[in-house]
């Protein structure tokens, strides 16, 4: 029986990671944030229709629109490659417990989730899991340091079979 891959405390991303990642994830949101303002406004001047900028002139859809525009700006980075803007930088990754990509219904979750008031403080003590993670059942990880496991795993999944053993599990 194959023993599966499992993600352990030593690769995952340290709070220090975590925090780097709240706060230039905030950073590249803003500037988002405001580059979708300035195309709307561009098309609200192209239209001649103030009205389309004038209705995120309330707090409600102010903040159902940050919301939205938060939600999609995570959900499409995370779901095509694992990582948000920040996670490139600080090189981290989200997989699952056992090491794959997650799915874009996990991710959408995970993502979701990421609205629950003080989530943000919630990975910071340890094991640094935030409640985003612990519900979407997701991990963020030392990129590094999970490429290096998982090699390692996969070597020693691999110890007394034949190479054409190998080759032909690997087919």
């Amino acid at each position: 029986m194959k023993e599966e891959f499992k993600v352990t405390s030593d690769i995952m991303a340290t709070s220090g990671q975590r925090l780097a990642n709240l706060f230039l994830d905030r950073i590249f949101f803003y500037i988002f944030t405001l580059m979708f303002g300035a195309v709307l406004g561009a098309v609200s001047v192209l239209f001649d229709n103030a009205g389309i900028v004038g209705f995120l002139d309330n707090n409600v859809l102010d903040i159902l629109s940050s919301m939205i525009l938060s939600f999609l700006m995570f959900f499409i980075l995370e779901s095509l490659n694992q990582k948000s803007i920040a996670k490139y930088i600080s090189k981290t990754i989200v997989v699952m417990e056992n090491g794959d990509k997650p799915d874009a219904n996990t991710i959408a979750l995970r993502t979701i989730c990421r609205i629950i008031p003080f989530d943000a403080f919630s990975y910071l003590g340890t094991p640094t899991r935030g409640w985003h993670d612990t519900l979407s059942k997701t991990y963020v990880v030392d990129e590094d340091k999970f490429n290096n496991k998982k090699i390692l795993f996969g070597d020693f999944q691999d110890l007394g079979k034949s190479e054409d053993e190998i080759n032909f599990l690997e087919n």
